[in-house]
């Protein structure tokens, strides 16, 4: 017989060898279904299942419905099936009762001796009998689908679904289950009571869910520790399936997976082994378990560094913009982002939409951090953020904001820069939710500074700017504990490291090398001639800052005029900025916009 004609005979044994370990395998899985669908704690387990996830949902509709608050982004079922910590330890639960007795009940009977004498192998009968309770769990998962159909009877607007998302979800949530159930199938092979199965098997699923769930429970561990952040991220049961649930599959969702669902199963099979197989190949296989265990380990890290993740879903919303890429590419020095969470309870979930962007945005840029701090812990201060946001420190607290800073310039994004809220019937809603549109846009102020001119007008009462560009960073640590609305010298020192350069504004027409004339809140009013030159100004394009003299009020209780009021009046009403200190700002014309957020004026 040629070389040829043996290995034809050889791949053909192989493939009779294949054929009959699979048909072995489907064989105990027909049967022990079979089994199972006839077994009544099944349905009292299925039972449970259904109360824990009917409650789950009913709370989340009662949420997403509170007039009180305002309705978060997202579909209903993105946040069903990613659940809460409460929730998945729920489903463990299930899961350790779910597969408490497939092994360790027929061990005790001794139906498992009799189910290897028919030929078949330790690996096969664990294999079959997994395949089995995998898809008894799907048959549990199945009935949750009808809350599309309640979602769909009450909705407001229309929409449509996301399919791809919603078959993602349900596929993601179905596996990771299926990865604990391993778990479970591991302590049922340890010992012959039941009881002590489900104790082990929950509390091995209980380990990794709480590994996963470090930044929730202990958020001082990880906040000064980013490597450990990394891996209690990687090890997020619930977060990975709130990102599959959206249509978003990541290369760290499938290595846990695979790398759970692995190790499970192949301890299941040694501990089967036991004293019935020499201890040398029970070592064995106890060894190849353990290097099965360090790959899982070795790919999750892998997954985590490389970053991949593939959108599937029907409008690809989790893909980043194009210019966002162009703005992650340009940076060449760490970036720090920092959530600053809400006191309020109702908007911390509409933050939670934030997470997932920003997470994207780290991984396509290794140098950028993230982070969440309460408002009580920002470094500098509250009110110092909140004076550079233009908002009341109060108003910065209730509502949270986003902090973006690259080294030590900084831009503080608040909760109304980054939604559009509307009334209806029910409550405020957020329409929008441009959260990746805002942190790239000023990421990119930071990445890309404009030089600006900024023109001040003096002789009229106005606050003064009297720091030059030279002491600027000493006056602002300085000033530092100046009211806001006095504070111009911390302005004129955040907008010098900002490249902005200030010059006084001479009588007549406003020098060409102007972009922006500050009219910081004047004692008395402008004479109309100026007036009138800086409304032309402002015609050719030019932009025009004006605080109102709040620290001195006339008789009638009003901020004194500033002489500018006229040529408001025929332009329309101005676009105006609430400061923290109550004052109000009006900005006109193109080159406001690129006065470097001058608003903590």
């Amino acid at each position: 017989m040629s070389a040829d004609e043996r290995a034809e005979v050889a791949e053909a044994g192989a493939a009779r060898s294949l054929a009959r370990a699979v048909s072995r395998v489907a064989w105990v899985a027909r049967t022990e279904l079979h089994t199972l669908l006839r077994s009544p704690v099944i349905y009292v387990i299925g039972a449970l299942f259904l109360i824990v996830q009917g409650t789950s949902f009913s709370a989340l509709i009662a949420a997403m419905s509170d007039p009180a608050r305002p309705a978060p982004l997202g579909a209903v079922l993105e946040a069903q099936l990613g659940g809460t910590v409460l929730g998945w330890a729920l489903l463990l639960m299930v899961l350790a009762l779910l597969g408490m007795r497939v092994i360790a009940e027929p061990m005790r009977s001794g139906e498992w001796e009799s189910l290897l004498s028919c030929g078949v192998s330790e690996r096969a009968a664990v294999l079959g009998k997994y395949v089995a309770s995998t898809l008894l769990l799907a048959l549990l998962w199945l009935p949750t689908t009808s809350y599309l159909l309640v979602i769909s009877r009450y909705q407001s607007g229309g929409g449509g679904w996301d399919g791809p998302s919603l078959v993602s979800g349900y596929l993601g949530v179905l596996a990771l289950g299926a990865a604990l159930l391993s778990l479970a199938f591991a302590a049922s092979a340890v010992t012959s009571s039941s009881l002590v199965a489900a104790a082990l098997g929950y509390l091995a699923g209980l380990v990794l869910l709480l590994a996963g769930e470090v930044a929730t429970i202990a958020p001082e561990l990880t906040q000064d520790s980013p490597r450990l952040a990394a891996i209690s991220a990687a090890l997020s049961l619930r977060l990975h399936a709130a990102a599959l649930a959206r249509g978003e599959v990541t290369a760290g969702a499938l290595a846990l997976w695979l790398s759970v669902t692995a190790v499970g199963l192949s301890a299941a099979v040694t501990l089967t082994t036991r004293g019935r197989r020499r201890k040398a190949e029970v070592s064995t296989r106890a060894l190849a378990t353990g290097l099965l265990a360090l790959g899982g380990a070795l790919a999750l890290a892998l997954a985590a560094r490389g970053a991949l993740a593939w959108d599937v879903s029907a409008r690809r919303r989790n893909t980043l913009a194009d210019a966002t890429l162009a703005v992650l590419a340009e940076a060449t020095a760490p970036v720090e982002i920092v959530i600053v969470e809400p006191t309020l309870g109702a908007l911390r979930p509409l933050f939670s939409h934030a997470e997932p962007v920003l997470a994207r945005m780290r991984r396509r840029q290794p140098l950028l951090s993230v982070s969440s701090l309460d408002p009580a812990a920002l470094p500098g201060g509250l009110a110092a953020v909140a004076q550079q946001a233009g908002v009341a420190a109060q108003d910065l607290a209730g509502s949270g904001a986003i902090i973006v800073r690259v080294g030590a310039r900084q831009r503080v994004i608040d909760f109304f820069e980054i939604s559009e809220l509307a009334e209806s019937e029910a409550g405020p809603a957020v329409l929008r939710w441009s959260v990746e549109r805002a942190v790239a846009g000023r990421l990119a102020e930071l990445l890309r500074p404009a030089p600006v001119t900024v023109c001040h007008s003096e002789g009229h009462g106005e606050l003064p700017l009297a720091v030059a560009a030279g002491e600027a960073s000493a006056s602002a640590s300085a000033s530092a504990s100046a009211p806001p609305q006095l504070d111009l010298a911390a302005l004129r020192a955040r907008a010098h490291d900002d490249g902005v350069r200030f010059l006084p504004l001479p009588d007549g027409a406003v020098p060409s090398a102007c972009h922006v004339v500050l009219v910081a809140a004047p004692g008395r009013p402008l004479p109309p001639a100026q007036a009138l030159e800086l409304a032309q100004f402002v015609e050719r394009g030019g932009g025009l800052v004006v605080g109102l003299a709040s620290r001195a009020l006339d008789p009638a209780g009003q901020p004194l005029a500033t002489g500018l009021e006229p040529p408001a009046r025929r332009r329309g009403p101005w676009r105006a900025a609430g400061g923290g200190d109550g004052s109000r700002r009006g900005a006109r014309g193109r080159g406001a916009a690129r006065a470097a957020r001058l608003r903590g004026a």
